[in-house]
């Protein structure tokens, strides 16, 4: 239950971040010129011979709540994994997998999606598995 609460954590909190944010928005025109002057440094730097500068990556609030979803995510993926080789019921680590998964590929639709199919495949050869007993 602790990795099932993870899940829904990692996957409240990747929610927030895409359908809630930007928390720290920035004016579109200073967007426009840093990238502008990082292009003119680039360009500067290629001509030089030198190796391209590196701008330093700021932690907004919304980098800390995508580190810290990715983090929780793959957290219950572990502790899913180690449930179901210890024995846990399959739907319950089934379930803990697929939210995980839906938290880590929340921000990307394709990922998404895959998580959805895999799911679906996941749960239809659980009820296989349940109908022929080995």
């Amino acid at each position: 239950m602790f990795a099932l609460g993870l899940a829904g954590l990692a996957f409240v909190a990747a929610a927030l971040v895409a359908l809630a944010g930007p928390f720290e928005p920035v004016p579109i025109e200073k967007q426009l010129a840093e990238r502008a002057s990082s292009v003119v440094d680039s360009m500067r730097a290629i001509w030089r011979g030198e190796s391209a500068p590196e701008a330093p990556q700021r932690w907004t609030i919304d980098r800390w709540l995508t580190v810290a979803s990715v983090a929780l995510a793959a957290l219950a993926l572990v502790l899913a994994a180690f449930g179901f080789a210890r024995g846990a019921p399959a739907r319950e680590t089934l379930a803990i997998a697929v939210i995980a998964a839906g938290a880590i590929g929340f921000r990307a639709p394709w990922i998404a999606l895959t998580v959805v199919v895999a799911s679906g495949c996941a749960l239809a050869v659980e009820r296989r598995l349940r109908r022929e007993p080995p």
